[in-house]
């Protein structure tokens, strides 16, 4: 079993899988070729290593090939993107927001405690007749993070020539979900998000660090 004395996390972080765990270093002291590591919490895992939670953001810093956990929290980088189906232009005349697409434009994870979480959105928003305001949303768990709206200039005018709409927020072990919404100021009028090819489509990327 490891001893823990006074040393640096880090430090003996290193000494339990180099030591403990019979885990070999590549070269650089912070990668470790183990498939799988998993520090355990209160001295669950093998070394009897004594961690906790709020030890995440010196292990998120670990490069390791396979998955790294504290517990059954895991702490490696982990990205997911959503995306369009280019099958068609998406449309509405709704005057609240509505799900552009919830089939194939959600995504959802479950970020440990503690990790961060960033939320890239974009898309080309325009309308039918280029008469109403137009509004592009970006939605975690149903509450919008970040719109923008515009009134296009013309029929076929996208506005601008690409929304983009950010979140960010600190995870808290619970599952999220994001999507994007758009709705209409006039019902005559419909939103439109282009989607005529999966090349131009709106996109959704998730990123955890």
């Amino acid at each position: 079993m490891a001893n823990l004395g006074d040393e640096p996390l880090d430090v003996l972080v290193r000494r339990i899988l180099s030591e403990e765990l019979g885990i070999i270093s590549s070269g650089d002291v912070n990668r470790f070729t183990h498939p799988s590591i998993n520090l355990g919490v209160g001295g669950a895992a093998p070394g009897g290593a004594l961690l906790t939670a709020e030890d995440g953001e010196f292990l998120s810093n670990l490069t390791v090939l396979g998955n790294l956990s504290i517990g059954a929290q895991n702490l490696k980088p982990t990205q997911a993107l959503a995306m369009g189906s280019g099958a068609g232009d998406y449309s509405t005349a709704s005057t609240i927001f509505v799900v552009v697409d919830g089939t194939n434009l959600a995504v959802t994870i479950t970020p440990p405690a503690g990790i961060l979480v960033r939320v890239i959105a974009t898309g080309l928003l325009s309308s039918a007749t280029g008469a109403a305001q137009v509004q592009l949303s970006l939605f975690r768990d149903g509450v919008s993070q970040h719109a923008m709206f515009g009134t296009p200039a013309a029929l076929g005018v996208y506005i601008p020539a690409s929304v983009t709409l950010l979140d960010a927020f600190t995870g808290d072990g619970s599952a999220h979900t994001w999507d994007l919404r758009f709705k209409t100021g006039n019902a005559s009028d419909a939103a439109i998000v282009q989607n005529s090819a999966v090349a131009d489509s709106p996109r959704i990327l998730v990123v955890t660090s």
